[in-house]
């Protein structure tokens, strides 16, 4: 159960950082000024990643 707990978490830690790349992207240099459409799609898939690992990470 513990590898599972591990495995949530770090899923979830994955999450959030796609969440701030896609984010961040114009103030970071890899986006192209405007929040986008791109930027958007991974958003959106960050936190769906996220909430993917919150489920094993945090269940009691």
């Amino acid at each position: 159960m513990k590898g599972r707990k591990t495995a949530g978490i770090v899923i979830f830690i994955v999450g959030i950082i796609v969440i701030i790349v896609f984010a961040l992207a114009d103030i970071i240099g890899i986006g192209g000024g405007s929040f986008g459409p791109r930027q958007i799609g991974g958003t959106i898939a960050g936190v769906v990643i996220a909430a993917v690992g919150a489920f094993p990470a945090f269940k009691k």
